[in-house]
């Protein structure tokens, strides 16, 4: 059982070395909701941000760790070489009842129906 936490620290340490910086100043269950309000609008927010920790960061939107990719270049190759790795929802329980198991389309996970 040791030796099973041991590995799964290194795991978990491993992994946040290769993740892209978090922005600072989430709160607990909004994140950095609270950030993009104002009378400043969101995409100037989000620059100043880039600014700060370079152009690929996460924000947390409520509990969500959402990737922010400033560079057109970068949007590129997210959403036309690796498309099939960013075409995914995220799981809920709201969207599991209100959209009938993930059937609607702004629900629905990529693949076949």
């Amino acid at each position: 059982m040791e030796n099973l936490s041991i590995y799964l620290s290194i795991l978990i340490k491993e992994n946040r070395k290769r993740a892209p910086p978090e922005a600072a100043g989430a709160w607990p269950l909004i994140g950095h909701l609270h950030l993009l309000g104002g009378s400043q609008p969101p995409h100037i927010k989000l620059g100043n941000l880039a600014d700060k920790y370079g152009l690929i960061f996460t924000v947390k939107l409520g509990v969500h760790r959402t990737l922010i990719v400033s560079n057109s270049e970068m949007a590129k190759e997210c959403l036309r070489t690796n498309e099939k790795a960013f075409a995914t929802r995220p799981k809920g329980l709201v969207m599991d009842i209100m959209g009938y198991n993930y059937s609607m389309f702004g629900f629905s996970h990529y693949g076949t129906y």
